[in-house]
Order: structure tokens, then sequence, then C-alpha cells
């Protein structure tokens, strides 16, 4: 298992970022060794912005912007000592990021927020997963920002679940939300929020293997998009798609996807007929991670071509010729974060600064406005694991 400092699901990161850590945060040890959080930006329109610093190794997973001046991330810190894990916010006003306390679960040291979604800068739904008690299994977890404060909502996991956690979340009014996530069986997660309270809805089952929703996009409480993929016993992942028509969730039929295997790790919506889904492809059974990116048009999924990278979890599209996507430098994360801008007519990649003293860097969220202005979240490693912010 590798050290606590150095995330395992990310040492070997390829795919089920969210699968992966959870199987490997109840195993986790080692020793958390914090440095400073001082950064230093650098060129190419991206700015590095400092978070400040916590007592625990840290990242952040998810960001959502509704203007240059209100930003909110959030992901987890990871424990030094006898300090349980961390729920992380923080909240951006132009100028600097402000950490905001975030109510834990009671009685659980294992938490982490995974994706947030603010409807107005004052207004938002995070959520994510939480262990109970050592031993026991994952439950999904939601809080909610209004009023300058975070509060805890109960969330029902799906009937017959061993254990849940949700990855994604969307709210395109200010008393509907949709998550997504995975509860270990052959349908994903889905949880929705109608203002009081959160009810799970069933998805669609994918052959008899696992299925995981990564990340979910709504236009409205009627459309939404979900993606993710399947996991087979034998350990290959196929891209999965899903829609909502308000009512139901239906499975998508994807285009033939390079690769042995492949995923979606991220999906934006800039209407109900135009959405932009990215993830990445292995070309052989030991080859190295390819970027992928697919297009529906409101009728069909289609493929797109892209330059050379390796994975992306992430995506943002304000307008329907205006997509930005991020991701990792590569398995070990060795070298600067990835981001690729997609104009309408093609995708081009864009240089992106990493913190001083980095030995690696990954992105993991991104928010983008149709101003231009985009932010985007994860974490660098520098002796430890620290939060890390970018915008332009």
């Amino acid at each position: 298992m590798a050290e606590e400092g150095i995330l395992p699901w990310e040492a070997t990161m390829r795919r089920s970022r969210l699968v992966r850590r959870l199987s490997a945060l109840t195993a986790v040890a080692g020793t958390v060794i914090l440095c400073s959080s001082s950064v230093a930006s650098a060129s190419g329109g991206w700015t590095v912005q400092p978070v400040p610093p916590t007592r625990h190794t840290a990242f952040v997973d998810s960001v959502s912007c509704r203007s240059t001046t209100a930003c909110v991330t959030v992901g987890q810190g990871f424990p030094s000592g006898r300090h349980a894990y961390a729920l992380l916010a923080y909240v951006w006003n132009g100028t600097s990021w402000t950490r905001q306390p975030v109510p834990p679960p009671a009685s659980s040291s294992v938490r982490e927020l995974t994706a947030v979604s603010c409807f107005s800068a004052v207004q938002c739904t995070a959520v994510g997963y939480y262990q109970p008690s050592p031993g026991t299994g994952f439950l999904p977890l939601a809080e909610h920002l209004a009023g300058g404060s975070w509060q805890l909502e109960t969330v029902p996991p799906p009937p017959s679940a061993t254990e849940t956690a949700l990855d994604g979340v969307s709210c395109p009014a200010p008393n509907w939300c949709m998550a997504v996530g995975v509860d270990y069986s052959t349908s994903a997660a889905a949880e929705v929020w109608n203002g009081t309270s959160w009810a799970s809805v069933p998805t669609p089952p994918v052959g008899n293997s696992s299925t995981t929703l990564n990340k979910v996009s709504c236009t409205s409480a009627s459309s939404c998009i979900a993606v993710g993929q399947s996991n087979d016993a034998d350990g290959t992942e196929a891209a999965v798609a899903e829609s909502w028509n308000g009512t139901s969730w239906t499975l998508q039929q994807l285009p033939t996807l390079p690769g042995n295997d492949n995923f979606l790790g991220g999906v934006s919506c800039s209407s109900a007929t135009a959405c932009t889904a990215v993830g990445e492809y292995i070309p052989t059974p030991t080859g190295n991670a390819k970027p992928l990116a697919v297009r529906w048009n409101g009728t069909a999924w289609a493929t797109q071509s892209f330059p050379a990278g390796t994975s992306l979890v992430a995506v943002s599209c304000p307008a329907a010729a205006s997509c930005t996507a991020a991701g990792t430098a590569g398995i070990d994360d060795a070298g600067p974060p990835q981001i690729f801008h997609w104009n309408g007519s093609g995708w081009h990649k864009v240089t992106t600064p990493v913190p001083a003293g980095s030995l690696g860097a990954s992105l993991y969220g991104i928010s983008c406005l149709r101003s231009g202005y985009c932010a985007a979240v994860g974490g660098y490693f520098a002796n430890g694991q620290h939060p890390l912010a970018e915008d332009n």
C-alpha cells in the first residue's frame, strides 16, 4: 500500500477513481510529511492561486463557479496523527481562497466531498461518501451551503445497496439536484434532491458487471446526462452514458470506442442537445492511457479527435462551441496538469503552470463561464499532497 502522503488510488491512477479510492481508504497507512503550501504563478494564461494549507495532506476534487468572484471547491484532507479525514471546502472571492468549516457525519472518521454544484453564488450542494465506523460500508453524503454555512443532509442509499458513494452532482434549479455514483451493483447510484429531501432513483443495469456513474450534467430537472463505466469481472472497463428525462434513467448507445478498455470521467452540457464527455482509453492491455472525448448532439454520440495527452477526468462547456477539459499528466502524475480547449471545431492543448517545488500535479475538476474565465482544481505533490487551484 502506498504512503498516505501519496494517495494509493492515485499512485496507479488509470480509471474508476472513486472505486479505487473507496477500497484504498479502508486500509491506508503511513506517515504524512507536510510542507508549505506556497505556490508561484506561471505563463500560458493560467495562474496558480494559493490554497490555504491544512494540517492534513489534502486535495480538492471539484469546483463550481457562478462568477469570476464566486467559486466553491471541495475535497478531502488525509489525516496526520490522530486526526480524522477532513471534509474540505474553500470559497473564492476573486482574490483568494478561504476555507469554510463543513460539519461531518456523526462518528465518521473516513469521509470525502467529491463534487459540488452551485446554483448561485450563495447556494451550493456538495456530495460524497462517508464510513460510519471502521469496517462498515460507505454511505452517501450531501452537504448544502446557504447563508454562508454548510449543513449536513440525510441521503438514503439505494434499496439493497451494500454500500454507496456519490461522485457527481448537478443543480440546475434552486430546489432540484441530481447526484450520481456507485452502489457496487449492476446499476449505478442516483439520488434526487427536491428542495426538501433526497430520494434514491433507479438506474438501468449494464450487463452483469458493476456500474459507476462518475459525473452528471443537468440543464433542467427533466434533462440530465451522466457518464461513467461498467466494470467487468476480468478488470476491464467500458464507458457508459445514461440520460434522465425527468422520470427515469435510460442507457444510451455510445459509438465504438478505441482501446481494450475505456471510461468517461466527466461530462458537461451547455444545452439538452450539446454535451461533451471526456475520459481515457487504454490502446493495449499494457499501454499507457490516452485521452478520449465524445460529443452528444441530442440524438447520438460521436467521438472527437484529440491531441496527445493522458487521462481526462473533467470538462466544462459554458457554450455549445466552447469546452475546456482537464486531467492528469500521467499515471505517476510527474509533470504539469493537462488542460485542453475545444473551440467548436477542434481540441488544442493549453500550457498550464505547476506550483513551485512541485514534483507533479493533477486537475480533477473544472468550471468555466461564458466570459471565458475558468477555474480548475486538484492536487500537487511536494513532500506530501496539497490542494491545487488554477484560473485563467
